[in-house]
């Protein structure tokens, strides 16, 4: 992301479709059981996407 600027729409959405999507799969094949203790799938999945609009530019720098 620019600093300072909007994200590009793309690639938010690809951010969000890979973030979904890896979930999915992580979820369907179990990988997820222990980290989920129990916890609704669709309650932690919204936690995590609203992840994706916490980030500030300039919060963490790339090496």
């Amino acid at each position: 992301m620019p600093r300072g600027g909007a994200a590009d729409p793309r690639t938010v959405g690809i951010a969000a479709w890979s973030l979904a999507h890896g979930f999915a799969t992580l979820l369907l094949t179990r990988n997820l059981d222990d980290a989920l203790a129990g916890r609704d799938p669709g309650e932690a999945f919204r936690s995590l996407a609203g992840l994706l609009g916490a980030a500030r530019p300039g919060d963490a720098e790339a090496e």
